[in-house]
Parts: structure tokens; sequence; C-alpha cells
């Protein structure tokens, strides 16, 4: 699969925040965890998956009035490739982000 520079560089900038929140937040508490980072695409959209196994997210009710820049940072640039982003929190954290090829 390929991307072109226009959605190669915002998908980066997505998978290096969430990578580095993950980092700050998922394993509070914790001496090692695992992240894992994949893209997979189906006929008609690719599929961006970041999921962790630490402690959980409360995923915010508005994500338009987010107060953490890294936040607002991640849906300024999905918005910016036209996808879709959702986040499931059990067992870790996953977030999906799916786009249109």
């Amino acid at each position: 699969m390929e991307l072109d520079i226009t959605r190669a560089v915002p998908c980066g900038l997505i998978v290096n925040e969430i990578y580095s929140n993950a980092l700050k937040y998922a394993f509070i508490g914790r001496k090692k965890g695992t992240i894992n980072i994949s893209m997979t695409e189906t006929d008609n959209d690719i599929i961006l998956e970041i999921k962790d196994d630490g402690i959980g997210y409360e995923q915010p009710e508005d994500v338009d009035n987010l107060d953490p820049l890294g936040l607002r940072i991640i849906d300024s640039l999905v918005k910016q490739i036209h996808a879709t982003i959702a986040v499931k929190s059990s067992e870790g954290t996953t977030i999906t982000i799916t786009f249109p090829k």
C-alpha cells in the first residue's frame, strides 16, 4: 500500500502523537507495556490502528472542545485526511482511524 505525501505526513504525525501519549500516560505504575501500530486496506478504505495494553483512556464527549493540545492536533490531522476516528478503551486503548483510499 502506498500513501501520497498529503496523507503520509498527517498519518505519521498522528502516529507520533498517539504513540507519545501512550508512552506518557498508558503505562503509569508499570515498568513495561505493548503498543501495536498497524495499517491495513479494504476495498475502499485505509485503516490505521494504534493499540496499547495500558490503563485505558476516558474518551471525551466533545472532541471539538478538547483542552489538551495533542488531542486537538490529532483531531485536526484526522479532519485533514477526511478520516474518522474511533477510540475504544477496554484492556488498554485502541484508536482506529479510517480514511478513503
